[in-house]
């Protein structure tokens, strides 16, 4: 035990400067401080940096278009158009024999109004779905829209020039993600 002191007491001038230093001490190029360095946090920056003002441009370009109805999933690629027009491409789902849409941003909410037209050997039938998506990450990298699918009566003869809010169904029959796909310079 004697030993034990007499060595505590032979190391306690350098233990007492590695104990509680007050100010940065140099060893080897390291230098040590009594205070944490500030930390900064990527929400902070988001923060403080200015947001882009989202309007009808910012959804311009192609999309993949997941959708999620009953215990069914598609994924199915989509242009909307400068025009308001959402055009369909190919599709890992059911495949379609004709398909239109269109598409608007409220202010809030991106809209998005598709009628498909399906054919077997005896028939043909549409369905026209009601796409309501919130915005939840445009700027960022894949920009994503997200939100519910719900059901609407067929389209009428007059083509409304908006698709009108206040009569959207409520009850949504199924859920959808739309990732946009980024442009790449030069690509054809």
């Amino acid at each position: 035990m004697l030993s034990t002191v007499l060595a505590a007491l032979a190391l306690a001038p350098q233990a007492s400067a590695l104990l509680a230093p007050r100010a940065p001490v140099s060893v080897r190029g390291v230098s040590l401080c009594s205070s944490p360095p500030e930390l900064s946090y990527a929400a902070d920056k988001a923060k403080d940096a200015p947001e882009e003002e989202i309007t009808d441009a910012s959804f311009v370009g192609q999309y993949e278009l997941e959708e999620r109805e009953d215990a069914d999933s598609a994924k199915t690629l989509m242009e909307l158009t400068a025009d308001g027009k959402a055009l369909l491409g190919s599709t890992d789902g059911i495949p379609f024999a004709d398909s239109k849409g269109r598409w608007e941003y409220d202010g809030k909410e991106l809209i998005l109004e598709l009628t498909r037209t399906f054919e077997d050997v005896k028939s043909t039938f549409s369905t026209t779905r009601v796409f309501i998506g919130d915005v939840i990450a445009l700027n960022d990298v894949p920009p994503q829209v997200q939100g519910a699918i719900k059901m609407t009566p067929s389209p009428t003869s007059d083509d409304m020039l908006r698709i009108p809010r206040h009569t959207l169904p409520t009850d949504a029959v199924g859920y959808f993600v739309a990732v946009k796909i980024p442009e790449i310079p030069g690509a054809v």
